[in-house]
C-alpha cells in the first residue's frame, strides 16, 4: 500500500486497522496533553498557558490584495506551524477539532454575511495517503463553530 503508512500485509488487517483508527478518533477526540509543548499542567481547550500566549503572539488579522479582503488566523510560524504539521503529516487527525475550532470562532466575531463553508478539497492520491482531508475536517468543525451551512462544492481536478 504505498506511502499510507500502514503495515505491509493483508488488505483485511490493513482495512480493520483503519476501521480501529476511525472508531478511536470518534471515541477520544482529546488528548489532555498541550498540542505544541506536549505538558499535561494547566491544559485548557489543547493548549497549556504558555503556549496559548506564545500562539497569541502569532495572530494575523485582516489584510486587502489587489482590492480583496482577505483573513488570516494565523500567521504560519511558531507553535501553529508545528500544530498544522502535525495534523497534516503526523496522523493527529483530531486536531481539526481544534484548529476548525478556533477558526469558527474567529469566523463569528467577524460579524460579516457568510452563506456557506466550503473545502478545497485534496486529491485522491493524497487523501488514500493521509487516509482523510485535512481540509474537509477543518471546514466541518468551522462550519459547526460559526453556525453555518458546510456545502462540498468544488472538484479537484489536479494534484
Amino acid at each position: 500500500m504505498g506511502g499510507s503508512g500502514l503495515i505491509q500485509g493483508d488488505r483485511k488487517t490493513n482495512v480493520l486497522y483503519a476501521v480501529l483508527a476511525k472508531i478511536a478518533d470518534a471515541v477520544f477526540p482529546y488528548i489532555p496533553k498541550c498540542v505544541c509543548c506536549g505538558t499535561e499542567k494547566g491544559v485548557d481547550e489543547y493548549l497549556c498557558p504558555r503556549c496559548k500566549q506564545e500562539l497569541e503572539s502569532f495572530r494575523a488579522g485582516e489584510s486587502h490584495i489587489e482590492g480583496i479582503k482577505a483573513f488570516s488566523l494565523y500567521n504560519y510560524d511558531g507553535p501553529i506551524k508545528s500544530i498544522v504539521t502535525g495534523y497534516k503529516y503526523g496522523g493527529r487527525k483530531w486536531l481539526s477539532r481544534f484548529i476548525g475550532g478556533e477558526m469558527g470562532k474567529q469566523l463569528k466575531s467577524l460579524r460579516c454575511v457568510i452563506d456557506c463553508v466550503c473545502n478545497v478539497p485534496l486529491h485522491e492520491k493524497r487523501k488514500k495517503m493521509r487516509g482523510f482531508d485535512q481540509s474537509e475536517e477543518i471546514a466541518r468543525y468551522v462550519s459547526e463553530t460559526a453556525g453555518i451551512s458546510y456545502i462540498s462544492a468544488l472538484k479537484r481536478i489536479r494534484n
